[in-house]
């Protein structure tokens, strides 16, 4: 999953919102993608290094990276869980839903046994 990007409002001159039109025809990006395109061209030629966190675009190893972090959480998150196979579940809601959960002992035709 992909993080939303913060979108700014940028004004532009007539002139310089024809040329963003013009190579979103010609290139097939949005108009957001030429612009992230012509800033990292210039950065380039600049010799400016765009830091990960000014980089418009996450690389693959980035998002990998991300992902075997929030796997890892998980397994630390579930560690002491204890196990349940999942054959019980429709009568432990049956049960809660009849009443359980609020200190009420149902019978058994309110669980559907």
């Amino acid at each position: 999953m992909q993080t939303r990007k913060k979108q700014t409002a940028i004004r532009f001159s007539q002139d310089a919102a024809k040329l963003v039109e013009g190579l979103k025809q010609v290139t097939g990006l949005t108009a957001t993608g030429v612009i992230e395109s012509a800033i990292r061209e210039m950065a380039q030629r600049r010799g400016v290094k765009l830091t990960p966190a000014e980089s418009p675009v996450e690389t693959e190893e980035q998002r990998r990276s991300r992902q075997a972090a929030a796997l890892a959480r998980l397994r630390e998150l579930n560690r002491n869980r204890p196990y349940s196979d999942g054959t019980n579940t429709l009568r432990y809601i049956h049960e809660a839903r009849a009443g359980a959960m609020f200190g009420y002992e149902p019978t058994e035709e309110e669980i559907g046994e």
